[in-house]
Formats: structure tokens, C-alpha cells, sequence
């Protein structure tokens, strides 16, 4: 299970264990209607415009640079709860003390205030407070004043509003990655880091306050010690 949520400029523990984790969706089996060409001198390998497809999978994948091993699993589908099952598959085969980082993941509470449900962070700078509305606001009734887990990816947290089930957080830019018709930034929250899908080219500064949009209906919230 996760043991400790920790931010990247952290302090590591003595002798920790690094894995580069990442998953990615719909990998298509492809059946080309011809066989491609091999590979030659002075000739790139060559492959059929047309093929049939034979459904998708998701893989999930965790590197291990220092001893080039890789677990990996693969599942039929892709939401929070092939990532656990994947992250607990990470805790069965390493050291017990697991450290999730850079998950656009962040623990807190949920409490009362102004006759409504809060998502609360602690922490000294660039927390995170924010309304529970929607789809979420039944569900978080159960997680009043206990510790829980935030989950939200990328894609749903950009500079989009989405009527009826976005709330606007300003934070910190920490790293921004230009990808061409987008951005990935990295912003700092009080207990981890929320990496944002910025649509459109802007250009961003280390210390920049953002605001962005979180697209409540996409969150997930577990509680720290039950996992559910």
C-alpha cells in the first residue's frame, strides 16, 4: 500500500529505491494487411496505410534504472483502480516502504465550513482549498475529518472551465513543459505537486502563480488507511 505521499524536492530516506513509473493507454494490436519490409541498408522499414485492429490494452510499467529491471502489468481498461492494483503489484516486489511522488496526488481532509463540504490541504504555502460540489459532494460525506487521498490526472486539470463541475485553483508553477499545441506545468501544492494539461502555447515562468481548472466529476478520493 502507499505508505508516504512526498514532493520531489524532498528529502529522500537513506539508500531509497527509485522506479520510474508511467502507463499508457489504448496500445492498439494492429494486423497490417501486408507484411511490413524488413529493415535494410540505405531503406527504412515500411508498413501497409490500412490494417484491422484487434482491440487495445493498457500496460503499466515501472523502471528500475539502477538494475534495468521493469515490472509491468496489463490491464483490460484504464481508471484509479488498475493503478492501485498496479501500485500494489510495485509494493508485493520492492522494498516495503513505498513512496509515491509526481501522482497529481495530495492527502488532506475533507471538512464543514460555511454550511458546505471542503477539500482542505495543510501546509504552509500554496495549499489547496477548494469546494466539493456535484457528483462529489455525497461521496465525500463519509470522508469528513479523516485523512484521504486526492486523485486527478492531467487532462482534467487545465485552463478549461467545464460548467457546473470546475472550481478554479490558483498555484505555483514549478516546471513547465512546452509540447507544441499544449503544456504540461507542474504546479506546487502544499503536499505534492499537480501536474496540469495547459491547452494552447503559453509560455510560463518558474515562481508564476496559475489558474487553473479541476474537473471535480474526474476526482477520486480514497481514504489513507482503508484504501477505499
Amino acid at each position: 500500500m502507499i505508505r508516504t505521499l512526498r514532493r520531489n524536492s524532498g528529502t529522500s530516506p537513506e539508500r531509497a529505491l527509485a522506479l520510474c513509473c508511467d502507463e499508457k493507454s489504448s496500445c492498439q494490436a494492429l494486423e497490417r494487411t501486408q507484411r511490413p519490409l524488413t529493415l535494410k541498408k540505405g531503406y527504412g522499414r515500411t508498413q501497409t496505410h490500412d490494417y484491422i485492429r484487434h482491440g487495445t490494452i493498457t500496460l503499466f510499467a515501472a523502471l528500475s534504472y539502477l538494475e534495468g529491471k521493469i515490472i509491468s502489468r496489463t490491464e483490460k481498461c484504464h481508471t484509479h483502480l488498475e493503478w492501485l492494483r498496479f501500485l500494489k503489484e510495485i509494493d508485493r516486489e520492492t522494498p516495503k516502504h513505498l513512496i509515491c511522488t509526481s501522482l497529481s496526488i495530495t492527502a488532506r481532509r475533507i471538512s464543514t465550513q460555511r454550511g458546505g463540504l471542503f477539500f482542505v490541504e495543510a501546509g504552509d504555502a500554496n495549499t489547496l482549498t477548494f469546494p466539493l460540489k456535484g457528483r462529489l459532494e455525497p461521496i465525500a460525506n463519509k470522508y469528513i475529518d479523516k485523512n484521504i487521498v486526492f486523485g486527478i490526472r492531467p487532462e482534467h486539470i487545465t485552463n478549461e472551465p467545464k460548467e457546473g463541475s470546475s472550481v478554479p485553483v490558483t498555484l505555483t508553477v514549478d516546471i513547465s513543459e512546452p509540447m507544441g499545441s499544449e503544456s504540461l506545468v507542474y504546479l506546487r501544492a502544499g503536499t505534492g505537486n499537480l501536474i496540469a494539461r495547459i491547452h494552447g502555447e503559453h509560455l510560463f515562468h518558474l515562481g508564476e502563480q496559475v489558474t487553473v481548472q479541476l474537473d471535480l466529476e474526474k476526482v477520486s478520493l480514497f481514504d489513507v488507511e482503508s484504501e477505499k
